[in-house]
């Protein structure tokens, strides 16, 4: 099964095809990837016309290891090569210990997006139902 994100225009959103959706986690460094089909996701777009931008400049310095991340994301399966009219530009972020990490800006496509308000749990309920615990884990969702 291909990993997919439904982008349904206004056109479509009434013929929502019954297509499963991967959500995938992944953990790069000697941890084995996971995936899963437990939940579906669809983003609806509020016009038809792509959003189609100019690739930002990503420093000489910076492109092998940018190569290198994105081949390795592809390796893995968390992306894929396609010919969407959809473009957005890859953003090449330092992370705190030195190494980078490769971000796409989304910022355009998400000016289109319907607004989905069940998306996350508002974060007080989160903190709240943590009240009586003792341990926090932080779990980085590794290029996902």
């Amino acid at each position: 099964m291909d990993d997919k994100v439904l982008i349904l225009l206004p056109t479509e959103q009434n013929k929502l095809p019954m297509e499963r959706t991967l959500d995938v986690l992944a953990t790069i460094g000697g941890a084995a990837q996971v995936s899963t089909t437990l939940e579906e996701h669809c983003i609806v777009l509020t016009s038809s016309a792509p959003v189609r931008q100019r690739l930002y400049p990503v420093p000489f310095a910076m492109r092998q290891t940018l190569c290198d991340e994105l081949e390795e994301m592809e390796n893995l399966r968390i992306i894929k090569k396609n010919k969407s009219p959809y473009a957005s530009p890859v953003v090449v972020v330092k992370k705190k210990e030195g190494s980078n990490r490769a971000c796409i800006d989304y910022r355009q496509m998400n000016k289109l997006r319907k607004f989905d308000p069940h998306l996350m749990i508002p974060l007080a309920d989160v903190f709240q139902g943590m009240e009586n615990d003792k341990n926090l884990s932080k779990i980085g969702l590794s290029k996902g």
